[in-house]
């Protein structure tokens, strides 16, 4: 567990990279990767932000559901999992 100057870092640097990640539309996980690293270590820095990031892209799905082109995802989607499962199991 961090102690609390380290979950200052990681709030003031989630709150950061969000704010650019919002700005540009990417790069917020690469810039969270080195203070999630320095505050919980190495060996949790991919679980940890797997989860961050699938939290907030879920968050950002549930605040543009409205905006959803199905078909769009749909289209994707025929592509994207038989791939996914592929490249899963290979």
């Amino acid at each position: 567990m961090p102690e609390p100057s380290g979950w200052l870092a990681l709030g003031v640097a989630a709150m950061v990279a969000s704010s650019i990640g919002g700005v540009a539309g990417f790069g917020t996980g690469a810039m969270m990767i080195p203070v999630i690293a320095w505050t919980l270590g190495a060996k949790a820095t991919v679980p940890v932000l797997t989860i961050g990031m699938f939290i907030g892209n879920g968050a950002r799905v549930w605040f543009s559901r409205r905006e959803i082109e199905w078909r769009v995802v749909a289209a994707f989607l025929m592509g994207a999992v038989p791939m996914t499962i592929v490249g899963a199991t290979s």
